[in-house]
């Protein structure tokens, strides 16, 4: 049975249970995790064929990077975000919580350098690569580091 189906299959089941609009939302997000699952599975299945012992979790570190970011399609009435706005996962639901209304994304999957160019701080974009393109942008649009992550302080010496 692949992953489809046992998605479509729970969903089904959960939507019974709870109702369509809870079974949407929960089915949403079963079905990241789903597919978080099978991406960490399939990386480590490639991994061992090769004779390399690694650990789930630094893959699912990984994972959890690259398939964090949602591309928003419209958000209602609201505006608060730009049509085709790239925006991490969790604060597209959390402003759809506060709004009260529906924000509609596409889950995407990021390769490893995008996803590391698309944090909010560009102290930590700058240790990645594209130094200079990513200082001239942050001053060009008066970007402010705030240092919250350990990465950012890290570089710093903080």
């Amino acid at each position: 049975m692949n992953l489809e189906k046992r998605v479509e299959g729970w969903n089904e089941r959960i939507t019974r249970i709870l109702g369509m609009p809870w079974g949407f939302l929960i089915g949403a997000e079963l079905t990241i995790v789903q597919s978080r699952i099978s991406l960490v599975n399939k990386i480590h299945k490639v991994y061992r064929s090769q004779g390399v012992q690694i650990h789930n979790r630094h893959i699912e570190i990984i994972v959890r990077q690259i398939t964090s970011k949602v591309l928003v399609s419209e958000d209602g009435i609201s505006n608060v975000f730009s049509p085709r706005e790239l925006t991490g996962l969790l604060r597209a639901e959390r402003m759809g919580r506060a709004l009260e209304e529906a924000v509609y994304y596409r889950a995407i999957l990021l390769g490893i350098t995008r996803a590391s160019l698309n944090t909010q701080s560009f102290i930590s974009e700058v240790s990645f690569q594209e130094t200079a393109r990513v200082l001239a942008k942050a001053a060009l649009r008066g970007r402010i580091d705030w240092l919250k992550g350990l990465k950012e302080n890290v570089v710093l010496g903080v």
